[in-house]
């Protein structure tokens, strides 16, 4: 994460808009925010976290009032930095309640991404914002990793295993090394691999060798016998091959014989269609054009004639459209001639009409300006009451804003006390806990004494051992004589003493092999029971030894919440101390509700203001309108008299006091436009008229000269026509015309002829053909029929043994596939059986937490050893940092021979120095994309001249390694070393302000 720019307002003593600019401060890779106790600085920190996660600690109730700074009514937080090449944008803000000082509005955090030049919002699937999968912490390993806030520095040196482990899980994703799931997956692949290979194998059972003979011998012999069936059928095609080409030649011939008597029947028909032909195409070549020209000669006279008679009945109608035209303009003109004086009338009516309406505008003018000036009247006394109520708010705003005291101290009062309040309900949890915790010791050391005298039990058991093995091997001892003494033979060696002479052998050797199990018995089941007792002994004593563990912390952190109960007493002023809570309530909801009168008062006398200003306005408007109607008066006083020159006195006289001007004005102006429009209808008309009858005399004149030529025409065609028809030898004109109405098509029917006598042609020729193809053979049925049943009762054979050799030749196919498959899936099952048992050795290795707590063990000794490179300089090689078998940070002390003792009891300085080195190993491991910013508030002041030069040179290299270090602190020391910085300063109007080292 690389922050960019931090923007407050109204946030803790931030009260006004505060910018930090972060991009500066980040190139500078080492930085400074430095200001005095209480100035403001770890509130940055805190808004930054707050902002991003949207929780906080500091603060347990009322978190938005007491954040809210007590002089703002709004609280606004604004963070961009980029983390992973992306700028992303977060922001917090809340408004106090108008009704309750002490209430917030619900706030609103937003976040959102830089795409394309453009803030995108981003949502998580609750619809609330979240930054920990951007910034890849969670908000308790953000605090312990990169903005490490007052007392939580040594936090990760001080992590209990647990927690510990499952903080490396989350900044290393030790999860990949939770290998058992893909183990067991592995291991149930596997298996259901090898289930599938073993019900494969299973089914083929039936493949074997002997299976593949015995199908391959049966393929032989039916081969040959398929062979022999072939060449049988082969002979059969071959004769019914004759005889089909028999039976097709006497079909053919049938056939044919038929064909020839229906084509003998049309003989005549189509010698009469050949007669008919040629008297049409000798018609058709002599007379079809000229009885064409003909009949368009008569068509053309007749539509002539037609036209002509068409014409002369339009002439007579437009003679008659003219004598109605001439009467109607001779009609319009005298109306035409009036049309002059009519509008002058007309004008005069407009005229009065026109000084009605103005001297109504006038009257109605003068009305608005008495009105006017009662409402100007009205209005500056409303102004002059509007002024005692301004000088009434402003002395009363006065008087209610003396003796208010610094709103900054009173918020700091309030918060001391609720930080009081906070530590001393800490200190009531702490007692319960305490006393829960001594109750349970308590408990525990009554378990405990039922466990006395296990060392006893140990010995004494010990001994009953002992004695056991002693009658065990004195029973072994006479178990062997009694097997010598019944083997003893006079005259051989004995076995034990290697006398060959036996006198007196052993006869009294029984043992109580019984009694003896029983005993061992009995000592086995003593030992198990103690066992049992040791382990419960132990887990008491480990239970003890937590208790005691959990009794020291809350010791300590009961001892630290009292130190910081003392510092907040401490804190208080000579006014108000730890118990004056109900007077400085008291005296703070005065202080609130005399602030709040005087901001009501203030904002009453701003509302006054305005509207002060609004009277004014209105004055103006009021005055300007006065007087634009005073000018708008007198110009219609000057427009009357104009009006009145314009008009005959007589006829002012006659109408001036008349109502309906305008009605007459209009109904003269009708009768000039209807005049008007009559007289240009009737002109229009009448040489519409003329022209028409011109075109009717000239078109009756061109249609009789037209029809008389072509009447000329016709008769002459006639004539020629009926001469050359005579000298034809044709009877009339009319047979000529009903031989060719037939319309036949000459090319076509002869094509028709022709095919019909070829067809008769050809069909002679092929019976004289297929019956000297056939000479004197007979196809004879019965014969045809005996081959067919023979060639297809072969074919039938054939089929079969073909589609037997078929099967037979997939059957050993089947077969030899199957023996190599066979082979291969025994091979692989081999295979899979040694893989599944070295996977279930895996999972067994894998099971639990076993491996990624090897994993996290390694990393945090990774972790150590990166870190003494700074603590063994920074403690001028006297400490190192180990871990214990509980993988708990230990210190090894040469200054003390290399003794090992715990970090809790280290100094304030020296827990710094430790907590400071882990951190910044922790930070090169995590890597520089998520934690190359890392910002420190804590442990300056703790440190001496010497450890504090020393942490410094540590800081100045990590400008070599690239990594930006903020640090927030009062030591006036490091702020001389540190160039690029920041200082806060706390200001009593305007709380606290930044003041950059660059500007």
């Amino acid at each position: 994460m690389r922050p960019e720019l931090l923007i407050l307002e109204g946030v803790y003593s931030y009260r006004l808009r505060t910018e930090i600019d972060f991009s500066t401060l980040c190139r500078a890779d080492l930085f400074g925010i430095f200001g005095k106790v209480g100035s403001g600085k770890s509130a940055i920190l805190e808004a930054v976290t707050y902002v991003l996660y949207g929780r906080m600690e500091r603060l347990s109730n009322k978190v938005y009032y007491n954040m809210m700074n007590l002089a703002s009514n709004r609280m606004y937080i604004e963070f961009i930095f980029t983390s992973r090449d992306k700028r992303y944008r977060f922001t917090f803000e809340t408004k106090r309640s108008r009704k309750d000082f002490e209430k917030v509005d619900t706030p609103k955090r937003s976040g959102y991404v830089m795409e394309d030049g453009e803030w995108v919002p981003l949502f998580d699937k609750d619809n609330e914002v979240s930054a920990e999968d951007i910034v890849g912490l969670s908000y308790d390993n953000f605090r312990r990793t990169i903005i490490v806030p007052q007392g939580r520095f040594q936090e990760f040196l001080q992590l209990g295993k647990k927690d510990r482990t499952d903080m490396l899980m989350e900044l290393f994703g030790l999860d990949r090394f939770n290998l058992y799931s893909n183990a067991a997956r592995l291991a149930n692949r596997n298996n259901e691999k090898t289930a599938s290979a073993e019900g494969e194998l299973s089914g083929l059972v039936d493949v074997t060798a002997s299976a593949l003979a015995d199908a391959e011998a049966e393929a032989e012999l039916l081969g040959k016998q398929r062979d022999m069936l072939a060449a049988e059928i082969a002979a059969g095609e071959e004769t019914l091959k004759e005889l089909n080409e028999l039976e097709s030649l006497s079909n053919r011939l049938t056939e044919a014989r038929e064909t020839l008597t229906e084509k003998s029947v049309d003989r005549d028909v189509y010698s009469r269609r050949r007669e008919d032909l040629l008297v049409y195409e000798d018609c058709f070549s002599k007379f079809k054009s000229d009885i064409d020209i003909f009949r368009m000669l008569k068509k053309d006279s007749e539509a002539a004639a037609a036209e002509l008679q068409q014409a002369k009945q339009q002439q007579e109608a437009g003679k008659k459209l003219l004598e109605a035209a001439q009467r109607r303009f001779a009609a319009a003109e005298p109306g035409f001639a009036e049309i002059d004086g009519l509008a002058e009338r007309a004008g005069w009516f407009e005229e009065l009409a026109g000084l009605a309406d103005f001297r109504t505008e006038l009257d109605d003018l003068k009305k608005r300006l008495e009105t006017g000036s009662s409402v100007k009247t009205e209005t500056f006394k409303s102004k002059e009451e509007l002024n005692r109520r301004l000088e009434t708010c402003k002395t009363g705003a006065d008087e209610a804003g003396e003796g208010l005291r610094d709103p900054e101290e009173i918020n700091s009062l309030r918060m001391l006390y609720a930080s009081m309040n906070d530590a001393l309900e800490a200190v009531a949890a702490s007692d319960v806990l305490l006393k829960a915790l001594e109750e349970e010791k308590t408990q525990l050391a009554e378990r405990m004494s039922g466990y006395s005298g296990l060392e006893a039990e140990e010995d004494d058991l010990k001994l009953r051992e002992d004695k056991l093995r002693r009658k065990q091997l004195d029973a072994e001892i006479k178990r062997e004589f009694a097997e010598a003494a019944a083997g003893l033979v006079d005259g051989e060696p004995c076995p034990v003493c290697g006398a060959v002479e036996h006198p007196a052998p052993a006869s009294e050797l029984s043992v109580d092999e019984p009694a003896l199990e029983a005993e061992a018995a009995a000592i086995a089941s003593a030992w198990s029971e103690l066992k049992n007792r040791v382990v419960g002994f132990q887990s008491l004593t480990n239970e003890i030894a937590a208790v005691d563990g959990r009794l020291r912390s809350e010791l300590e952190r009961r001892a630290e919440i009292e130190s910081g109960l003392e510092e907040i007493k401490f804190s208080f002023n000579d006014d108000y101390g730890p118990g004056d809570y109900e007077a400085f309530r008291a005296e703070a909801d005065n202080q609130a509700e005399k602030r709040r009168r005087r901001d009501e008062l203030r904002e009453e006398y701003a509302r006054l203001s305005e509207e002060q200003e609004r009277l004014n306005s209105r004055i103006a408007r009021l005055n300007e309108t006065e007087s634009r109607m005073k000018l708008e008066a007198a110009a219609l006083e000057a427009k009357i008299d104009s009006a009145e020159s314009r008009i005959d006195e007589a006829f002012l006289s006659e109408y001036g006091e008349s109502e309906n001007l305008i009605v007459f004005a209009d109904e003269l102006r009708a009768e000039i436009s209807a005049a008007r429009r009559e007289y240009t209808e009737a002109e229009n008309a009448l040489k519409d008229a003329e022209l028409q009858n011109s075109k009717n005399l000239a078109a009756v004149e061109l249609l009789g000269r037209k029809s008389y030529k072509l009447g000329q025409g016709l008769k002459k065609a006639e004539t020629e026509l009926k001469d050359k028809i005579d000298k034809s030898g044709y009877d009339s004109l009319e047979a000529v015309e009903a031989v060719l109405s037939r319309s036949l098509d000459p090319a076509a029917e002869r094509r028709t002829i022709e095919a019909y006598e070829k067809g008769l042609e050809a069909a002679l020729v092929e019976v004289r053909g297929l019956e000297q193809q056939l000479g004197s053979r007979i196809f004879d049925k019965s014969a045809f029929d005996e081959a067919l049943g023979r060639q297809q009762l072969l074919k039938a054979k054939y089929e079969k043994a073909a589609t037997r050799l078929g099967e037979l030749g997939s059957t050993i196919r089947n077969l030899e596939t199957g023996l190599v498959r066979k082979a291969e899936i025994e091979t692989e099952l081999e295979r899979l059986r040694i893989r599944g048992e070295d996977l279930s050795l895996l999972k067994n290795i894998f099971s639990g937490k076993k491996f990624i707590d090897y994993v996290a063990t390694v990393y945090l000794r990774e972790l150590c050893e990166s870190a003494n490179i700074r603590f063994r300089k920074l403690t001028r090689e006297s400490l190192r940092l180990e871990l214990d078998e509980g993988n708990n940070f230990i210190i090894r002390d040469y200054l003390n021979d290399g003794k090992t003792r715990s970090v809790r009891t280290l100094s304030g300085g020296q827990t710094f120095q430790a907590a400071f080195s882990l951190s910044l190993a922790l930070a090169d491991r995590i890597g520089r994309e998520r934690a190359g910013f890392f910002f420190l508030d804590e442990g300056f002041g703790s440190l001496d001249r010497e450890s504090l030069s020393l942490v410094f040179d540590s800081l100045k290299s990590l400008k070599k390694e690239r990594r930006t270090v903020g640090i927030i602190s009062h030591v006036e020391e490091l702020k001389q070393e540190i160039d690029t910085c920041i200082t806060v300063v706390k200001d009593s109007e305007e709380g606290s302000i930044i003041n950059n080292s660059w500007t």
